[in-house]
């Protein structure tokens, strides 16, 4: 089949249509994400610009530690942080990495939402609940850490926290855009 013709099938096909524009929106903001943190960290292709203009991870993880942080107090535990992690002092120091922050899973849902035929309005309401989720999450991750960390609760290194977490943030996005669904075309009211 000449490329053509397969382009005009594709556009056609309302699934192939769909999950065409979701890998495109996705790909578009996973590497623009990890492009802008690349740009903004002194070395390699380093760009003043986006650093000073564009440090939009930087601003996320200060505010995912600082929330933090202030969990941690209201539960009783003493603890310090910095732009890049948390401490309880004498027991644990979370480092917050870039790839630890959920760019790639609020990439996945803001490219599912934007891809899914539906209002604009609806649109917006499903991405700010699915970003909020992820950062909920990832606040009550990093909590998490701490606390299974100060208790002695296991071997810190029997889990493998970030593939867990991505698992847990995976199924509520799949129960949240599966809501979004079946709202969308009748059959969950």
């Amino acid at each position: 089949m000449p490329p053509r013709a397969l382009a005009q099938k594709l556009l056609k096909d309302r699934i192939a249509f769909f999950l065409l524009k979701f890998a495109v929106i996705f790909g578009l903001l996973y590497g623009l994400n990890f492009g802008i943190i690349a740009l903004s960290i002194p070395g390699g292709l380093y760009s003043e610009w986006v650093a000073e203009h564009l440090r939009y991870a930087d601003f996320l993880r200060t505010e995912l530690i600082q929330a933090s942080s202030n969990l941690l107090t209201f539960f009783g535990y003493q603890n310090l942080y910095d732009a890049a992690s948390l401490q309880i002092p004498g027991v644990v120091k979370i480092k917050v990495a870039y790839v630890c922050m959920g760019f790639g899973l609020v990439s996945f849902c803001w490219a599912f939402v934007a891809a899914y035929p539906q209002s604009l309005a609806k649109k917006i309401i499903y991405i700010a609940i699915g970003t909020l989720a992820i950062i909920i999450l990832n606040i009550l991750r990093i909590v998490g850490l701490a606390v299974i960390t100060a208790k002695d609760a296991f071997e810190f290194s029997l889990i493998d926290h970030h593939t867990t977490f991505n698992i847990i943030v995976y199924i509520f996005l799949f129960l949240l855009l599966m809501r979004m669904v079946n709202r969308e075309t009748g059959s969950g009211r």
